[in-house]
């Protein structure tokens, strides 16, 4: 099952101006990827006429799925591994992502980062 190889990571910073405390994204074994991120974003109703607490999150459907499909395959990523992530920069994303979808079938780990910065 899944819950029983995931990692949540507190220490978040992806800069979101909307949130206003705690952040985090959510790992799963296999993924290559976060399979999920959230936090609080109090000031965000705002916009919508009325200030309230407010936190939530997101899962990623897709890989989440990936994994699944993975683990059902029995292909789970190399525990030797001497990299963490390939990272792949670029500006058109379509490439991008055919070149991260190759390598992940791959079972290698990927990250794409669209604003180039550094690794």
């Amino acid at each position: 099952m899944i819950y029983e190889t995931r990692e949540i990571d507190f220490g978040d910073v992806s800069g979101l101006d909307y949130y206003t405390g705690l952040t985090f994204k959510i790992y799963a074994k296999g993924a290559g990827s976060r399979v999920g991120a959230g936090g609080r974003y109090d000031l965000l109703t705002a916009n919508f006429g009325k200030t309230e607490p407010a936190i939530g999150f997101m899962l990623e459907l897709d890989a989440l799925t990936d994994v699944l499909l993975r683990r059902e395959r029995g292909g789970m990523l190399a525990a030797n591994s001497d990299l963490d992530a390939t990272m792949i920069t670029g500006n058109e994303t379509a490439p991008l992502f055919m070149k991260a979808k190759e390598r992940r079938q791959r079972n290698e780990r990927v990250r794409i980062d669209l604003k180039r910065r550094e690794p």
